[in-house]
């Protein structure tokens, strides 16, 4: 493979994002003093994806989704809550949750020696370089790439942009993209002409306007895909 640096998602293609969010809802749902059951964990879940496609399409800020999100989940729910403080406390219990997805820890070793490796992420810094650093997983790369951190996130080109200059400026074709989001992750570093490896565990359909380069269902595929 022609591939001298690998960018990696971070939330649903290293850390088990998923799972973090329901334990943190949980947890801070009961401090507060509310219900903290499976229905709540769906409707925050749909409600947060909706608020990251706004973020990634450009039709808000952070700050905003950082708010709107438990707004519309507490309007959902029927209950008159302060939104900034549950935010906040929401924010400090999710940057302690870190599990790795089944695998991620296996492949990041097995990559490092032969490649460059970068975490390339949408998530908000504060949350996200907690959870890194309690995952264990920050070792293993060269950069980290934080949307936070200039303003632009995936799929925007000046992300990136941003990504190949904190990497040496490698020539796009030399860089492989592994993520799971299809829009932030795989549609961006396409039209900024990388490889893409789409991480895709659920067996989604793939949608018709590109193919990415690779297409795995476990991260250990990606190893053998690279053999």
């Amino acid at each position: 493979m022609p591939y001298r640096w690998i960018f990696l998602d971070a939330d649903n293609t290293l850390l088990d994002y998923h799972r973090a969010e329901r334990q943190a809802l949980s947890q801070v749902l009961k401090a507060f003093g509310f219900p903290a059951g499976p229905a709540q964990a769906t409707r925050y879940k749909s409600i947060n994806r909706e608020c990251w496609r706004e973020l990634e399409a450009g039709r808000t800020t952070r700050q905003q989704m950082r708010k709107q999100r438990f707004a519309r989940f507490f309007e959902a729910e029927g209950l008159d809550v302060d939104v900034v403080r549950f935010a906040d406390a929401y924010q400090d219990a999710l940057a302690g949750q870190a599990p790795l997805l089944d695998g991620a820890r296996e492949l990041l070793e097995a990559l490092r020696d032969r490649f460059a490796l970068a975490l390339v992420t949408n998530g908000i810094a504060s949350i996200q370089r907690p959870r890194l650093e309690r995952s264990g997983l920050r070792t293993f790369f060269q950069a980290v790439v934080m949307s936070e951190e200039d303003g632009h996130a995936k799929p925007h080109p000046a992300f990136f942009e941003r990504a190949l200059r904190m990497t040496g400026r490698p020539r796009a074709g030399d860089v492989l993209m592994v993520g799971d989001n299809w829009e932030a992750d795989i549609l961006g570093a396409h039209r900024m002409g990388m490889a893409t490896c789409w991480y895709n565990p659920g067996r989604a359909s793939r949608p018709d306007e590109v193919a990415p380069t690779l297409e795995i269902h476990a991260l250990e595929e990606l190893l053998r895909h690279l053999d």
